[in-house]
């Protein structure tokens, strides 16, 4: 911004033209045509073939000067009159070297600057790309040693100091960490292992940071500090659980082996758990989840890597430093005040559960009453370097009377102490940049920046803002505006609560836009409300005299194209100078239009040339007729409709409460039929992004509680965990309240993180409950010996997360403000989720034990908690991309089949909601089997998610999952199954890959698809995972290559089969030839693979396919696979026959199966399995 640039300006002197019979567009004309060079062609001269050039260009500006345009046709006296007198451009116009009129200034500290603004391109380092400018700004210091070269803002400068504050944040908070350790372990030996995680933990994160090509920022900075008291959290568990071995009297090595198995399932959940909170965010598109996707991604791989080191190095180094005998401390800590204490309120509570849970209850109603009073914002204020100041004069109000308001504020604001320097950009700056454009700044219109002289905290800025505006409040401006970002006249880039109004008068749209400010002006939230573009423009008219203009030979469209060359000049050509170009620009001379008389009394000629010597010129003023009025600035429209902006700027307070004013002066405003109002800005994207983290929140819990009951294989025991949230949500909400920190995006995802931490502690105890009750312990005792044998791994897990997030908590500094609501927000989570849980979830556990017919009863709860809780979700949805419309429908499913296994017909009854938001299709279903006699056979909850993403016109991402729960119906377990299938194409390549986990007894319907009968054959239960990817290498070869796995669930110890295979589809006439070869791995055991087939097309909706192997991970027996498809105008029909080879024995198996396109009858028809012995079933569904 500022500066100059050079221009060339030819004025020409309107009266010595018509003394040579010439207009100024006879000049154009010359002045083109004369600098012009054109490709001609070929010549060939002398064997050589030249390209030729034909024509001349102007070089310097006395070229132009002496350019010859015609004959003097004005008397000449003596010998001269022998010669033509000659024309030259000299003699009718004056041609200057000088620069473009201004229409704006730049200023710095009152002197004229050119502010060069550099960025980063995208990807880039900011402070890599600052350092080099810096080296730059060096080099060209000596090459232009009288030049002031000032860096006056560096952003990088802020990010050197947030990032070194982040480092020592995270140093105190790993010293912090290590004193903890201390004080439980009592012996250097078992601090230096635990805490050797810390840093192991750390070079593991930033070598997988390196290899995801991850920069060191304030998010990954962030998320390393925030993960620094987490990463110990694994090996304490698993060195508290060698520690109580050891004093149990086992040896180093055995107890350091048997603590470290014993733990990993429950570390393992806790892991994964933690890890699934981040999983949803990850996926997020919008603002709030890039925001925060590298801090999720990095907390998560610290905690991967804490996994691995607490499930190898801890036990390696517990096995050899802890060879002498434990410290008393140690080995009596079950036995300490601590312990005693807790025991004795343990077993108070045990036996009264009643006013804990109900103290519990009335805690989180007063919690949801504290939520209104929490302040909102959107992201948290950070420290300032810099504010900014708009400032308006009265539109038509010249550049040199804006400039001279500018100067005084210039002079005024120097004069605060607070303020180091003042940069002025006043009027428009003529740049090209992108900012400059959207800004779209009037000759009326002063920007400045107030450099502070040291960062100011955003408790101390609105002070200096308000003396800001105090000194230039009796400025002679129509607006002033102080923030503390870039104020502009659009909204793109602002901060502010813009509302979009629309209707069909425009001076309606301004009466409703000045009711709304006069609601908002007195509110105490509102800090500023600009209406841009509301004031007209003074415009002069100058409507032409048809009949006139005709009579002097012009046209309306040539008396307007006249007049505009003449105020605002016209680039005719451009001179080289030095491989540059320099514009030339014709206009009059400036005193043929200084004011409006002497415009009037400008000759209008025609801006085109009509002949070479007749040339009409009439006076301006015998032609058109002055109309003094007023314009609008700009005309703005959306959807076809007159628009006007409303912009709203918070005071500095709370953004809620300025939200809050703006509803409520849009509730209390009448608007006429026709008439809209939109809202757009900063409360568009708090809504979204506060709804993404919604849903986010919602997902995170269905995950977490999907990995915990994978782990721990029951419904009922993860619900008790569940509880830990909502307890850490207390905790939560009050520390946000009582330290005054706002409820916003950074706070939500402390809300969000905290939740997959607090489930940490709630593991490890429900874990050691369930394994002393496959021990066969009492209910009563196992919850006791539950509790207090984990009562020093959840303290110490607790006290370090927290001692590691203290210092980013209490201290404040740049870089720190993202971290700090985060950090507030998981400690006091942490605090009542740790105390409440060392009762609430002993207490639960002993209520979900009690009588069988109790039992029962929860069981039933449980599943219809989960059922709610899934619904819940699914009625929310996941975060999606709003390329479609959101589409929801309920339907109910009916259905009769047989097992010949039962030997009596099996009823289905049943209800799904299916949903589709975006890229996303999500399915519930809940169903119930009943026999003849209404008895209960079954209950099935199934949870289905479906996924596809096209990528431009290369291919697509698909991804498909199903989470399947069954009960018998009569109090018996709960088993879940989960099946995923994702695909990709991206060019030439496609890669799928297929997940599915049935476990053992799993029962089977007679609708099920084959492919779950089969994981399900004989009881067993089975992990299943195939990977392939397919490679088009041209239209007649596919290259394959394949890679499965899969185990038995039952029994324990089953080795499972791995086959990895590699092979070709060549085209063979209409269809396919398929081969492939490989190996495949069972225990100690090897063997090869081999397999074939063929498929094609007998008609364009159909498809057959024959394939025979000789082993695949299911099975070391070779197998036939005959199948065939078929798409129908209403169903899909498909077939199929698998025949299996065993001991000279075949096992067949059938399947049949009809799905319609849309809701109607569905049929399925299954006969044998190969891996078990042939039932049949016949399944008939309708969905309607």
């Amino acid at each position: 911004m500022g500066g100059v640039e050079r221009e060339i300006q030819v004025l020409y002197d309107s009266a010595k033209l018509r003394e040579h019979g010439l207009t100024p567009a006879h000049l154009q004309q010359f002045l083109q045509l004369q600098n012009a060079t054109v490709p001609a062609g070929v010549v060939e001269h002398n064997g050589v073939r030249y390209q030729t050039r034909v024509g001349n260009h102007f070089t310097s500006v006395q070229q132009i000067r002496d350019l010859v345009i015609g004959e003097n046709r004005l008397p000449v006296e003596g010998l001269a009159a022998l010669w033509p007198p000659l024309l030259q451009v000299k003699d009718v116009a004056q041609v200057v070297e000088g620069v473009k009129p201004p229409t704006g200034y730049a200023r710095m500290d009152g002197r004229p600057t050119v502010l060069l603004q550099v960025f980063k391109s995208s990807g880039a380092n900011t402070v890599a790309v600052a350092d080099g400018v810096r080296a730059a700004l060096a080099e060209l210091k000596s090459i232009l040693p009288d030049a002031d070269l000032t860096v006056i803002i560096d952003q990088s400068t802020a990010i050197r100091r947030s990032l070194e504050s982040l480092v020592v944040f995270g140093l105190m908070g790993a010293a912090a960490v290590v004193l903890v350790l201390f004080l439980f372990l009592r012996t250097w030996r078992g601090m230096i292992v635990v805490a050797l995680a810390i840093p192991l933990s750390v070079l593991l994160t930033l070598a997988a940071l390196y290899l995801l090509r991850m920069n060191l920022n304030l998010m990954t900075l962030g998320g390393l500090a925030l993960a620094t008291g987490m990463v110990v959290d694994n090996a304490i568990i698993v060195l508290e659980n060698i520690f109580r071995r050891r004093s149990q009297g086992e040896d180093p090595v055995s107890a350091s082996i048997a603590g470290g198995q014993e733990m990993t399932a429950a570390i393992a959940a806790a892991t994964l758990t933690t890890v699934a909170v981040f999983l949803p965010a990850a996926l997020l598109d919008t603002f709030a989840g890039q925001l925060f996707k590298e801090l999720g991604i990095t907390v998560s791989l610290a905690l991967g890597a804490s996994l691995l080191i607490a499930l190898t190095v801890v036990p390696s180094l517990a096995a050899r430093l802890l060879r002498s005998s434990l410290p008393a401390a140690g080995a009596a800590w079950d036995s300490g005040a601590i312990a005693r204490t807790y025991g004795r309120l343990l077993e108070r509570i045990l036996r009264r559960p009643g006013p804990l849970l109900g103290f519990v209850a009335v805690l989180s109603l007063v919690t949801v009453g504290i939520v209104p009073l929490l302040d909102t914002e959107f992201l948290p204020k950070g420290y300032r370097r810099s504010i900014y100041i708009t400032m308006e004069t009265p539109p038509g109000t010249t550049l040199a009377e804006t400039d001279a308001v500018a100067r005084m504020a210039e002079e005024r604001l120097k004069a605060l102490h607070d303020i180091q320097h003042v940069a002025t950009q006043v009027g428009e700056q003529r740049q090209e940049d992108v900012i400059s454009l959207l800004g779209d700044y009037g000759p009326n219109t002063i920007q400045l920046i107030a450099f502070l002289r040291s960062p100011t905290s955003p408790e101390r800025l609105p002070a200096v803002m308000a003396q800001i505006r105090e000194t230039l409040a009796d400025l002679p401006v129509a607006r002033l505006a102080v923030s503390d970002e870039w104020n502009s006249t659009t909204s793109v880039f602002s901060s502010a609560i813009v509302l979009q109004l629309s209707g069909r008068d425009v001076g309606t749209l301004q009466q409703l836009a000045a009711d709304i400010r006069q609601r908002l002006q007195t509110h105490p939230a509102v800090g500023d409300v600009h209406i841009p573009y509301a004031a007209p423009q003074p415009e002069l008219f100058l409507a032409v005299n048809q009949s006139r203009a005709l009579i002097g030979g012009l046209t309306t469209a040539q008396i307007s194209l006249a007049v505009r060359n003449a105020l605002t000049g016209v680039e005719v050509t451009q001179v080289r100078e030095n491989g540059r170009t320099i514009p030339v620009v014709l206009r009059p001379q400036p005193t043929e239009t200084a004011d409006l008389s002497r415009l009037l009394d400008y000759p209008v000629t025609s801006p085109v040339v009509v002949s070479m010597t007749e040339s009409s010129a009439v006076r301006l003023a015998n032609v058109v007729s002055v109309e003094e009025g007023t314009a609008p600035q700009a005309i703005r429209r959306i959807d076809g409709m007159r628009a006007l902006e409303v912009q709203v700027r918070s005071a500095g307070g709370d953004l809620g409460a300025t939200l809050a004013a703006v509803d409520e002066a849009i509730a209390s405003l009448e608007l006429p039929p026709g008439y809209e109002i939109r809202t757009a800005g900063i409360r568009q994207l708090i809504n979204d992004s506060l709804s993404d983290l919604t849903r986010v929140l919602l997902w995170s819990l269905v995950l977490v509680y999907v990995v915990m009951a994978a782990q721990l294989e029951t419904w009922r025991h993860p619900l008790i965990i569940m509880v830990t949230v909502p307890l850490a949500g207390i905790g939560a909400i009050w520390a946000l309240w009582i330290t005054g920190q706002k409820l916003g995006v950074a706070s939500l995802v402390g809300l969000i993180m905290v939740g997959g931490i607090a489930v940490n502690n709630g593991i490890v105890l429900v874990d050691r409950f369930l394994q002393l009750r496959r021990q066969g312990a009492d209910v009563h005792a196992a919850v006791v010996d539950a509790a207090t044998s984990r009562l020093r791994p959840v303290l110490m897990t607790a006290v370090t997360t927290i001692a590691g997030m203290l210092p980013m908590a209490v201290t404040r500094g740049e870089g720190t403000e993202f971290q700090v609501p985060l950090a507030v927000a998981v400690i006091g989570g942490l605090l009542t989720a740790t105390v409440l849980t060392l009762f609430v979830v002993p207490a639960l556990c002993l209520l979900s034990e009690g009588r069988r017919a109790r039992g029962r009863r929860n069981s039933a709860g449980a599943a219809a908690a989960v059922s709610l809780l899934v619904a819940i979700s699914f009625l929310f949805g996941a975060p999606h991309v709003r390329a479609q419309a959101p589409t929801s429908g309920l339907r109910w499913i009916a259905g009769v089949g047989y097992d010949i296994r039962s030997q009596a017909p099996l009823y289905l009854l049943g209800a799904g909601l299916e949903t589709r938001r975006g890229d996303w299709r999500w399915k519930l279903e809940l169903q119930a089997a009943a026999d003849a006699g209404g008895d209960p056979r079954l209950v099935s909850l199934d949870a289905g998610a479906e996924w596809f993403q096209p990528v431009s016109f290369f291919g697509y991402y698909e991804l498909n999952g199903r989470l399947t729960l069954r009960t018998d119906g009569r109090g018996g377990p709960i088993r879940s199954a989960v099946a995923l299938r994702s695909e990709g194409v991206l060019g030439n390549l496609t890669g799928m890959l297929l997940l599915d986990a049935v476990p053992p007894d799993f029962p089977v319907l007679p609708w099920d698809p084959p492919r779950l009968v089969e994981l399900a054959a004989g009881g067993h239960g089975r992990w299943h995972v195939k990977a392939e990817l397919r490679e088009q290498h041209n239209r007649e070869l596919n290259l394959l290559r394949e890679l499965q796995w899969s185990r038995k669930r039952w029994p324990e110890g089953d080795p499972g089969a791995a086959v990895l295979a590699g092979g070709a589809e060549v085209r063979a006439g209409s269809g396919w030839l398929l081969g492939k070869m490989g190996i495949r791995w069972s225990g100690n055991c090897w063997q090869p693979v081999f397999g074939a087939g063929y498929r094609f097309r007998p008609s364009p909706y159909s498809q057959l396919a024959i394939a025979a192997v000789t082993a695949t991970a299911f099975t070391d027996r070779p197998g036939l696979s005959v199948s065939y498809q078929l798409l129908t105008d209403a169903q899909a029909l498909v077939g199929g026959l698998d025949v299996a080879f065993s001991d000279g024995r075949l096992l067949p198996a059938l399947f049949l199966h009809g799905e319609p396109h849309s809701g109607g009858w569905r049929w399925q028809l299954r006969l044998g399995s190969p891996q078990a012995e042939p039932p049949l079933a016949l399944g008939v569904t309708i969905a309607f």
